[in-house]
Order: C-alpha cells, then sequence, then structure tokens
C-alpha cells in the first residue's frame, strides 16, 4: 500500500509541472557552452533543477530545486562559501582586456588556424564563439560568428556578430593571395589589354566590371559592384579608396 501511495504521489507531482517549467529544462540544457557556463552544476532531474558541487572530484553539496531560479541562487551561494573559481572566471583569464571595453580583447591562450582555443573537460571551443554564446545565448545553427574587427584573436563580444559563410565571405580585406599586381581586392592587372581588370566574385558567380587604365577608378569600380551586390562588406561603405 505504501508504494502504490508513493507511485501515486509521484504521479500527481510529475502531473503538476507545467509545460513552461519543463522547456525551460530542456532549453537551457542545449547549449554545450551555456551547460558549461549559466547552468554549471546544475542538471534538470524529474520535474525539477538538481545542484551538485564538487571539490576535486567529490561533492560537497546536492539538493533538487523545484524552480530554476531557487537552484541558480543555492548553486551561487555554495560556490561563493567555497570560492569555487567557475569555467567563465577560467576563460577570461586568458584574455587581455586591458585596453579598455572598445577595443579587441586579445586571447593569449592556444590558438587553431589563428583562432582562440579555450580548453574544459569537456572538450574544447573556439573562444570567440564561447565569447559570443556566453553573453548573447545559443548561435543558430550553421551560423558563424564573423569578426567585424578582423582580428581572429579578437573575443570582445562587441567585435563579434553572427553571419552565414556567404555574408562572411563578403566581410573581407586585402586581395586573394594570388593577387601579386595590384594588392587590391577585385582588381588585376591584364598583361594582354595592358589595363586594369575588375572582377567580383558573389555566390560563385564572376561578375565583370570592365577594363580600367587608372588604378583608382578600377578600385572605385570594384568597391561599387561590391557594395551592390553584398551586404556584409563594411571596410567598402566605411574606407575610401587607397590608391
Amino acid at each position: 500500500m505504501a508504494g502504490r501511495r508513493n507511485a501515486k504521489r509521484i504521479q500527481r507531482l510529475q502531473q503538476s509541472c507545467s509545460a513552461r517549467q519543463m522547456e525551460t529544462a530542456h532549453s537551457t540544457t542545449r547549449s554545450p557552452i551555456l551547460r558549461s557556463n549559466g547552468m554549471r552544476n546544475i542538471q534538470p532531474k524529474g520535474c525539477g533543477f538538481q545542484v551538485i558541487v564538487r571539490r576535486n572530484y567529490t561533492s560537497i553539496y546536492c539538493h533538487t530545486f523545484r524552480k530554476l531560479k531557487d537552484a541558480i541562487k543555492a548553486r551561487n551561494k555554495i560556490e561563493s562559501e567555497n570560492r569555487l573559481t567557475t569555467i567563465d572566471d577560467h576563460f577570461w583569464t586568458y584574455v587581455d582586456r586591458s585596453n579598455g571595453p572598445e577595443s579587441c580583447w586579445e586571447w593569449k591562450g592556444s590558438t587553431v588556424k589563428g583562432y582562440g582555443r579555450f580548453n574544459t573537460a569537456r572538450g574544447y571551443f573556439l573562444a570567440h564563439r564561447y565569447s559570443y554564446e556566453a553573453a548573447f545565448g545559443p548561435i543558430p545553427a550553421n551560423t558563424l560568428i564573423d569578426h567585424i574587427c578582423f582580428n581572429h584573436k579578437c573575443v570582445n563580444p562587441k567585435h563579434l556578430r553572427p553571419a552565414s559563410n556567404m555574408q562572411n565571405n563578403e566581410h573581407r580585406h586585402g586581395p586573394n593571395r594570388n593577387n601579386r599586381s595590384s594588392g587590391i581586392r577585385g582588381v588585376t592587372w591584364d598583361k594582354n589589354r595592358k589595363q586594369w581588370s575588375v572582377k567580383v566574385m558573389h555566390c560563385y558567380h564572376c561578375y565583370n566590371a570592365g577594363r580600367f587604365n587608372s588604378l583608382r577608378d578600377a578600385e572605385q569600380a570594384a568597391i561599387n559592384l561590391r557594395n551592390k551586390l553584398m551586404t556584409f562588406n563594411d571596410l567598402d561603405r566605411t574606407q575610401p579608396t587607397t590608391k
């Protein structure tokens, strides 16, 4: 009889949980970065949230709460009392923010292909993606994080924005590596015609803007064509011609 009463009690408790609370429990654990930051030491359990705080692989606190805000409050209190270092605190120890809030915050840790790499017990994250997600929330699927400042080591959230692969390719500076004639994006020297040729690649199509005798005119034609085709080419819209 006691077992049946307990089973019915658990069933009533589960039914009393609102759909909104259950959605909160699942939505807050979708992102691996949020699991390691905002939901650290908290995991959904049944209709509530279980707080487990460990030190040196030993559990020093374990309790389950019905509301997420109560779980977060208890977690923060235990961490503060025991002076535990969070993964977020660990992340910012590798960042140089000495030049102010508007400047580039350069990553001082390890890198991969020029981008900062943040190693944790759950694997590694690209530092700029971790910083963006910690500041603004989960990154949509199939979305890149574009550096507005062109500094791949920068993790300042103000210098980061979501972008598609096409938009990320639009936001570039400088010529292609194989362009050794002009040093200007989209402008090359035509040996046969003895003129500057202007071509812009966009969405796997090559757009021809013609040939020019003046390098300055060719550069301006390339900028005008990119402004017509693209939306993320910030440098073309703010920087004047170089020649």
